[in-house]
This record gives C-alpha cells, sequence and structure tokens, in this order.
C-alpha cells in the first residue's frame, strides 16, 4: 500500500509540474503582448495555482503518512 501511496504522489507531483510548468510558459508569453495590469493579473492567477498545487501535494504527503502508522 505504501508503495501505491508513493506512485500516486509522485506522478501528482510530476502532472502538477507540467501542466503548471506549461501555464507558467503561457502567462509569460501573455505578458509579452498584453498590459502591464493584465500580465500582473495573469501573474497572480498562476501563483495561486502554484500555490494550490503545492497544499494539495503537501496534504497527499500528509494523507500517506497518516495511513503508513
Amino acid at each position: 500500500m505504501r508503495i501505491l501511496l508513493f506512485g500516486v504522489v509522485v506522478a501528482g507531483g510530476l502532472a502538477t509540474v507540467v501542466i503548471l510548468g506549461s501555464t507558467t510558459l503561457w502567462a509569460l508569453l501573455y505578458c509579452s503582448v498584453k498590459t502591464p495590469l493584465d500580465c500582473l493579473i495573469s501573474l497572480v492567477v498562476v501563483l495561486l495555482l502554484w500555490g494550490a498545487a503545492a497544499a494539495l501535494v503537501g496534504f497527499t504527503l500528509l494523507g500517506a503518512r497518516r495511513l503508513r502508522g
């Protein structure tokens, strides 16, 4: 069971980095063609997404630890 949980955490973390990495690149490209206010808003949204993803991975790790013992 521990190996399965570890695999889920690793797969989730990797998927999060891939998706948010591409979203971050999109936001930076968006900043090159839009106004500074639009750029700031898109960067704030990306930072919120990174924070939410980090919280989800953290909660998953906490849950795995509690199940382990």
